[in-house]
């Protein structure tokens, strides 16, 4: 069965990771993983992510996690890991961006994360798969309310293709 694919660059209003990459244009921020939390079970927080920030900066990757100590929805940070050129971070939400997040758009309709979400240059870049072209439109319509899309590529493909 074939499968499409959409490779998309979406400048996420309100979103304070996408606000730390616009701030760090030459910081490269990849999300290893998160989760979207239900508030009222997790002691108000909306979301857990773990962050790799990498620079050939170092005082960039410091900014960097300072900007995120500071802002106002994020509830707390820590370093897990730190090499040269990059620190990896978890941190706690406390709120949820107005437009929602982006992996929530996603998953709603009924698109496979493929990859994962880096931010570099101000813009958050995924690529993600479904079954149906339709499923993909529905998307690009949903993230057209959340920002700014910079670029978008659906093409067709097969699921075996993305088996290396």
């Amino acid at each position: 069965m074939s499968m499409y694919t959409l490779e998309f660059g979406i400048v996420h209003q309100d979103c304070v990771v996408n606000e730390l990459s616009r701030k760090y244009p030459s910081v490269k921020i990849v999300c290893l993983g998160g989760i979207v939390l239900d508030p009222n079970l997790s002691g108000g927080h909306t979301a857990e992510e773990i962050l790799s920030i990498e620079s050939s900066n170092e005082t960039e990757i410091l900014d960097s996690i300072q900007f995120l100590k500071e802002h106002d929805q994020i509830a707390e940070i820590s370093i897990i890991e730190k090499t040269t050129g990059k620190t990896i971070v978890r941190l706690l939400a406390s709120a949820v961006p107005v437009t929602g997040y982006c992996s929530e758009v996603v998953r709603k309709n009924r698109c496979y994360p493929l990859g994962l979400e880096i931010q570099k240059g101000g813009i958050e870049q995924w690529l993600v798969g479904s079954y149906e072209s339709s499923q993909l439109d529905s998307l690009l319509k949903q993230l057209s309310n959340m920002g700014e899309i910079k670029y978008k590529k659906m093409s067709k493909s097969n699921w075996s293709d993305l088996v290396h």
